[in-house]
Formats: structure tokens, sequence, C-alpha cells
């Protein structure tokens, strides 16, 4: 009787020491049998155009994964609304064997999340586009137009969490200012266009209009689709109106962002985790290419890139005190920062920067002989079964569930404090951490314009910027040590240019950044 009297007792002490040091949204504190999941929840309707040009109405979907609230005694709870991958169309057809919220990584990581104590909506979004269009126009048009709509049904579902709480009794026991979008590949790209592209005008730039057309028309036309909040449109349904749609935090793996002109101070932070030599969301600056042909689609700016100028507009503040930040895979991010490795293109691309910024994490893979085959995704496993495994396999050539927790793994190990800082989950009745703007970068930063240059030092390309002033970037001239001008470029009144010249040696060079005002400022230029 004292040996069971004994053992209880050690059960009970280990079942207490577990609870103290399991921390919630940190560690899991619940177990997947006290995970509830409901399927099939409508949070919107509208046209989609996947199997019909001419579009049907139909419904918009998600899952929810919660901690039970039999055993969940917390009634204000955060959400992750996590967005699968799939390049807009659905898997097989897509040209690869994932691309829904069934996905092997989607159940994965949103069962994580839940037994950490989030509310985790997984939400399928509409689909459908051209990409087998033998015109380039098409195949760009319908693919933004696609992005455009999945844009419409996240704010859509952001819209339906909090009509929930306010007209349904908040069923999911959720706090709806707390509020973060996870988006991985296809999903990346919408979650970071999510918190980014909130005015139509952003899109009215020379890449997002049909140059085909006299004059240039934009491939998205919010008379027919609405505005970007999903409101208006004769071939759009608005959907819960009158709720906000703004969301605290994005996160990203594997996916890019259209074009860093749509960031602007006082936009959520952003963490992205990506594979430096991802052949189909560029790191830094490139092409996308869609893995269902192959073919070139749009130019777009990886997080090798925007996480940096998240950081100088002062969004990521909330992650300046990297001794917050002290975790293995924090360190592990920052060992990697300003680094530059062989790249997956010849000569003068054969090298990349793989850049640096609080919330950006590199994974570098080992580089294949073909550009296709360097690795995206190596948090995804699927059944080797299916017609398309062999293929995608290409790209993640040991894929496996046990290499995929890994990824995961340290997925979650570098988002969690992330998230937990900015949503201030350590005191729920308190609000979220917003930046202290006397303290901030972002209010030094905007005490005087900024001229800045990036990636730098580069290859044959790279960007130059003026930040915090209303005046313009007139003309870019390039020198070389000796002062003689090797390259000019006029900027036509812009806030940013590239310069792109193949024919760069090796060295130091100095911009010469002239003003529409008439003011001039230098920078060091290295070319790699």
């Amino acid at each position: 009787m004292k040996k069971i009297k004994s053992a209880l007792i050690i059960m009970l002490v280990a079942f207490s020491l577990q609870q103290v040091n399991a921390q919630r949204f940190l560690t899991p504190v619940f177990t997947n049998a006290e995970i509830a999941v409901t399927n099939n929840v409508q949070y919107a309707q509208n046209y989609d155009f996947l199997t019909d040009p001419a579009g049907v109405v139909s419904s918009q979907l998600m899952r929810v994964y919660q901690p039970d609230q039999s055993v969940d005694t917390e009634t204000n709870r955060p959400v992750v609304i996590y967005l699968h991958t799939g390049n807009f169309l659905p898997p097989g057809i897509n040209g690869s064997p994932t691309g829904s919220i069934n996905d092997s990584t989607v159940l994965e990581i949103c069962s994580q999340y839940a037994k950490k104590g989030f509310v985790v909506v997984s939400p399928s979004y509409r689909l459908g586009w051209n990409p087998l269009s033998t015109d380039a126009e098409i195949r760009k048009g319908t693919l933004l137009q696609a992005v455009y709509r999945s844009i419409q049904d996240v704010r859509a579902a952001v819209r339906f969490l909090r009509k929930s709480v306010a007209e349904g009794g908040n069923p999911y026991k959720i706090d709806p200012d707390r509020i973060v979008v996870f988006g991985e590949g296809t999903g990346g790209y919408v979650a970071l266009a999510t918190a980014t592209l909130d005015r139509y005008e952003k899109l009215l730039i020379a890449k997002f209009l049909d140059q085909s057309q006299n004059p240039p028309a934009p491939y998205v036309d919010s008379v027919v689709m609405g505005n970007t909040e999903g409101f208006g449109g004769t071939k759009n349904i608005d959907n819960h109106p009158g709720y906000s749609s703004k969301v605290n935090m994005v996160l990203n793996i594997g996916g890019a962002l259209a074009d860093t002109v749509w960031m602007e101070a006082g936009q959520p932070p952003m963490v992205t985790l990506q594979c430096v030599r991802d052949p189909f969301a560029p790191y830094t600056f490139g092409t996308v290419i869609v893995p269902t042909t192959n073919e070139n689609v749009v130019d777009v700016f990886g997080g090798g890139l925007f996480i940096d100028r998240a950081v100088r507009l002062g969004n990521n503040c909330a992650f300046d005190d990297a001794s917050e930040f002290t975790d293995v895979y924090s360190t592990a991010a920052r060992a990697r920062y300003n680094t530059t490795i062989p790249y997956i293109f010849p000569a003068p691309n054969d090298n990349v920067n793989v850049g640096k910024g609080e919330g950006l994490f590199p994974f570098i893979r080992p580089l294949a002989g073909q550009i296709l085959n360097n690795e995206a995704g190596p948090w995804q496993w699927w059944n080797t079964s299916h017609p398309n495994s062999a293929s995608s396999l290409n790209s993640n050539p040991d894929m496996s569930k046990t290499k995929a927790l890994a990824y995961i793994d340290t997925i979650q190990g570098y988002t969690l404090p992330r998230i937990y800082k900015v949503l201030n989950l350590s005191d729920l009745s308190e609000a979220p951490n917003k930046c202290n703007e006397t303290t901030s970068v972002f209010n030094t930063f905007k005490q005087a314009a900024s001229v800045s240059i990036y990636p730098n030092p580069s290859n044959n390309r790279f960007f130059v910027e003026l930040s915090g002033s209303d005046r313009f970037i007139s003309k870019v001239q390039l020198m070389d040590i000796t002062g003689k001008v090797v390259y000019a470029q006029n900027a036509n009144n812009a806030s940013r240019m590239m310069v792109v010249e193949n024919n760069f040696s090796s060295g130091v060079y100095f911009a010469n950044i002239h003003l529409d005002n008439g003011q001039q400022t230098t920078r060091k230029v290295i070319i790699e």
C-alpha cells in the first residue's frame, strides 16, 4: 500500500512540475486529445472563377483548431490564421501533391499552435488562374487577380472572426484584438500582401499594368473585383462590412512580397523563414517561377530584402532588443546574417548575400546542380503515391516526415517568442505591444531623410531608396574609385530605383544620388 501511495505522489509531483515548466503560447499545454477541430465553417460567400470564367457564387469555408473548451478555461485566446500553399490551383492541377488545408504540413502546424493555446483558423481561399496560356500577359493578369481575390478572402475571414465575437456570442472564445496571419508558400504571398496592400493605388505601378494595352491598363479592375478590403465590384460580394480586417502580425515561410513599395511605416511586424536558394520565390529580388509550367510571371521581393525594410521602417521594432531573443533559433539566424554564399544562377549572379534583420530566418540548403532542383519547402511532406510526387521530390529530394518535423520545430521555435512579444501574451488583460515612437527606429528614421542602398555588397543589381522625406530621386550616378562615371540613370522622381548593369567589375564604387530639389548625397557601394 505504501508503494502505491509513493507512486501516486511521484506521479502528482511529476505532473505538477510539467505544468510549471509548460508555458502557454510557448510550449505545449494541451494534448492531441484535447484539441477540438471544427470543419466546414462558412466565413464568406463570393464569386469563384476556378471552374467557370464567368464566375459562380460559392461558399468559402475554414477549419478551426482550438483547445477543447471543456478543458481550457481561457476565454480570450489569440488567433493564428494559417494560409496553405498551392500556386492558386488545386493539388494535382498545380503540379504538386500539396495545396490545400489537408496538407500534412498544414495539419501539423495548425495542431502544434493549438496545443500551445492558440485558436487556429485554416481557411480555403479562392483559387483559379490560367498558367497554361501562351500569352504572358494573360498568365500574369489572371495570377494577380487570383492573389487579389485571396487577399479579399483573408480579410473577410478576419472580419468574420470579429463579427462572431460581437454578434455570435464568441463561439471560439477568441481575442479579436490579437490576430496573426501566417502563410506558407503561396499563402505567404497572400499573408504579406494582406499586411501591405491597403490601397488600390498601389496596384497602379508599371509592373501591375498590362503594357500591351494603350494606355496600359490595370490587371486588377476594382470596378469588377472591388476594393482591397473586398467591398464593391460587379463580381464581388461584400462580406461582414462594419468590422475591421486589421491584423497584428504576419508570418511567412517560403513566400515573397509583390513589391516593397507597398511597405509603409505603421504596418504589422513581419517574420519570414525562407530557403536562400528557393528557385520559386526569390530570396532577394527576382522573377516568380510557377512550378506548374516553370514560366516567369512577375518580379517580387524576398525576405532577404523586405525584412531589412521592415526594420528600417520601424515596423519590426518589437524585436529591436535582441537580448530578449536568446534562444538557439534566434542565435542560429543571426549567425547567418550578412554572409555571402554561392547562388543558384550562373555569373554574374552566382553569389547571394543572406542579408540581415530581426525577423529573418534564412535556411541554407545544399546547392543543387539544376536551378529548379534547389529546395523551397523542406518543412513539407506528402504521400509518395501521389502522381506529382516524383516531380516535387526534385526540389525536396530527401523529403520525409522526420525531416519536415525538424524544420517545423525550427519554425515554431523562431516564431513563437516573437508572437509572444508582439501580442503581449504574458498578460492577456493588457493590449498588444506597439512600438514606442519616442525610442523606436522609426522615430529616429523620420527625423531626417535617409538614403539606403541594398543589398550592399551586391552583384550586378541593387536598389537605391529614399525614405523619411517628401523629396524624390531624380538621378543616380555610379563612379569608380578614380571618379570616373561608369553608370548613370534618371529615376524620374521616384522614391526607389533599381540599378542593373551586367558589366560592373568587382570593387568599391560611389553612388551619387541626386534629389529633385537639387540636393546630392553619396553612398559607398561594394560590387562582388
